[in-house]
């Protein structure tokens, strides 16, 4: 009984917050730095098991929560990379109710 509650809760979580717009957080490495767009978010690159060969920086860590389209969730983490100044993901991390990445911006 109590595993159908629980699947019941999730499928109606799913539903509610699949209507509901994707709000990325960001968590900036250095507080003190604020970095400018200069990719478009289609422009962001996507490192899921490998990393750049080419210099970079971490400039911190997306977070998105709660939509069942993977798709999407790696779209809403490049829109807020963008915004925040990185050029790249990196590390992506599916969770299962979410995804995280690093964002990084080439030297």
């Amino acid at each position: 009984m109590k595993k159908w509650i629980c699947l019941v809760v999730c499928i109606a979580s799913c539903l509610i917050f699949s209507c509901c717009s994707l709000s990325p957080n960001f968590a900036s490495t250095d507080a003190s730095k604020v970095y400018s767009q200069r990719v478009s978010w289609e422009q962001i690159k996507v490192y899921r098991s490998s990393v750049p060969d080419v210099p970079y920086l971490e400039i911190g860590s997306v977070y998105v929560c709660c939509h069942p389209d993977a798709d999407e969730l790696v779209d809403a983490l490049k829109e807020k990379a963008a915004k925040c100044g990185g050029d790249a993901i990196i590390a992506v991390e599916p969770y299962p109710d979410g995804m995280s990445a690093t964002v990084i911006r080439f030297k």
